[in-house]
């Protein structure tokens, strides 16, 4: 009898032990994923970055070619002899003019919609008035 409840005690023993062995193994696999997941997390980051990063230097390129192309177009139309040179020439100092100033032109010749409508429910204002027609806000 003692010897059967040893023997019992020594197998609910090893079974605490390959339950505990199996526990560790799990938990030592669920930490390698956490590494896994947060090592893709940070190269995807890092791809993004570099991404928006040369999106960025390809757009300054860009904006810094415009003027000097329309420079050297300018410059070489001026290299024309006549009239026809001089209006041409002309021509191109103002393209180059209308685009170094394209947003502030449309912001100066855009009516100022701010001032159009309600702040209160978006209604449309009537040019002039105080309040608004379908809230009664002060405008």
């Amino acid at each position: 009898m003692q010897q059967q409840n040893l023997q019992r005690s020594q197998e609910e023993r090893d079974q605490r032990s390959r339950m505990l062995e199996e526990k560790r193994m799990l938990m030592e696999e669920e930490a390698r994923q956490q590494v896994q997941w947060e090592e893709q997390q940070r190269a995807e980051q890092q791809q993004r970055m570099m991404e928006e990063q040369a999106r960025q230097q390809q757009m300054q390129r860009q904006q810094a070619a415009e003027p000097q192309t329309a420079a050297q177009e300018q410059n070489a139309v001026q290299q024309q002899p006549g009239e026809a040179g001089v209006f041409i020439a002309g021509a191109a100092g103002m393209m180059a003019t209308v685009q170094n100033d394209a947003a502030s032109n449309i912001q100066n010749t855009m009516p100022n919609s701010a001032l159009q409508f309600c702040s209160n429910c978006g209604a449309p204002l009537k040019p002039g008035s105080r309040f608004c027609e379908n809230c009664g806000a002060k405008v």
